[in-house]
């Protein structure tokens, strides 16, 4: 009885897994957390190809609007933005008022239910690197994943 309660619980959680696309019927994983985390920074450091100092999609408010982050965190972003005005000093997507030359994802660490994950995000410039954390969530009513929080470590 006890062996047939761990089977049905060990299956109920892979169900979770499966469903929030975290990994499949087979036990195959992939990381819907890091791949949002990926296009996101992918699209916003585009914009700063070839320039020098803050990331123009600052001003734009590139962010607002796009389905791979929160309408929480868009909101936070754009108020930070607006707050500061023409004279922001940094990009708040990455940390920074430099852009950086390489950015590299770390290992996800989901939560429990596999509906949160944080990643490391190491940003590299021509002296220094620096690591980053953002948290990606599992939207279950939209069915998807993002962008939800980004930590200045």
């Amino acid at each position: 009885m006890v062996i047939i309660a761990i089977a049905l619980v060990l299956v109920l959680i892979r169900q979770v897994d499966v469903e929030n696309g975290v990994g499949d019927e087979n036990g195959v994983q992939n990381d819907p957390a890091r791949e949002v985390a990926e296009n996101f920074y992918n699209y916003w450091l585009s914009y700063a190809e070839g320039v020098e100092g803050i990331n123009p999609a600052v001003q734009e408010k590139a962010h607002e609007g796009r389905d791979d982050i929160s309408q929480g965190l868009s909101t936070r972003m754009s108020n930070l933005i607006e707050n500061f005005g023409d004279n922001i000093p940094f990009d708040p997507f990455i940390c920074s008022g430099a852009i950086p030359n390489e950015v590299a994802f770390g290992e996800s660490e989901y939560n429990e239910d596999n509906t949160r994950a944080d990643i490391p995000v190491d940003l590299s410039y021509d002296n220094r690197e620096r690591t980053i954390g953002v948290e990606i969530e599992y939207n279950e009513k939209d069915d998807v994943w993002r962008l939800d929080a980004v930590r200045c470590n």
